[in-house]
């Protein structure tokens, strides 16, 4: 597990709800001015407005085997116990914000589950061929106990990437922007190409069919 830890300059962002109500922002929009982590498909190419994906949520089964399936093998198999609670493609070139409001009860099943980002370079989980996974330290607070009290704000800074590469700084189009900032980040996250399951069980009996050649 790759653990990512930044310094940056902490910016507030506020919301108003009610008790009884919650809301998950997921961002890597850090401070808007250079620390800020783009997203990139595996060439290093920021990820353009309107295109790919980003999701919020949490998976069916438990940590140890999400971060036991960040892999190229596994990762079909795991993200299919994905369960988004907010999705879209991207605002900005490589920068997203993504936020979802809920009543109480909305997630009370799945309170103190972890919550997860999911990125791809398709329009959603299947019809993608690149994934970043992205563990939150986060949970998903349910309780509605207080206004506030449910508030799940999530940065890429806070938590660990279990499924892409960390590449170098990477400057997008100022004219992409919704602040119309020349945002540079301090690092990216580059997706990782994932087989198809097809592929991956012709490279499978390619080997068994080598070990069957071998013991001729």
């Amino acid at each position: 597990m790759t653990k990512i830890n930044y310094v940056v300059i902490a910016t507030a962002i506020c919301s108003v709800f009610t008790a009884n109500a919650g809301v998950v922002t997921g961002t890597n929009i850090i401070d808007g001015s250079g620390g800020d982590i783009i997203i990139t498909d595996n060439t290093g190419s920021a990820i353009a407005v309107g295109a790919g994906f980003v999701s919020l949520g949490y998976f069916s089964i438990d940590d140890t085997a999400v971060s036991a399936g960040a892999n190229t093998a596994g990762m079909v198999s795991t993200l299919g116990s994905f369960q988004s609670i907010v999705s879209g493609s991207f605002e900005d070139e490589g920068m997203y914000l993504k936020s979802s409001d809920y009543g109480k009860g909305g997630l009370d099943a799945q309170n103190n589950k972890t919550l997860y980002s999911v990125m791809g370079n398709g329009a959603d989980i299947g019809s993608s061929d690149q994934f970043i996974l992205y563990k939150h330290d986060d949970v998903i607070n349910a309780d509605g106990a207080a206004p506030g009290v449910d508030d799940n704000t999530m940065v890429v800074n806070d938590g660990s990437l279990l499924f892409g590469t960390v590449g170098g700084a990477k400057t997008v189009d100022a004219s992409n922007l919704l602040a119309n900032n020349n945002y540079t980040a301090s690092s990216s996250f580059a997706m990782v190409l994932v087989p198809e399951p097809s592929s991956t069980a012709l490279l499978g009996l390619g080997g068994v069919a080598l070990l069957l050649r071998r013991r001729r």
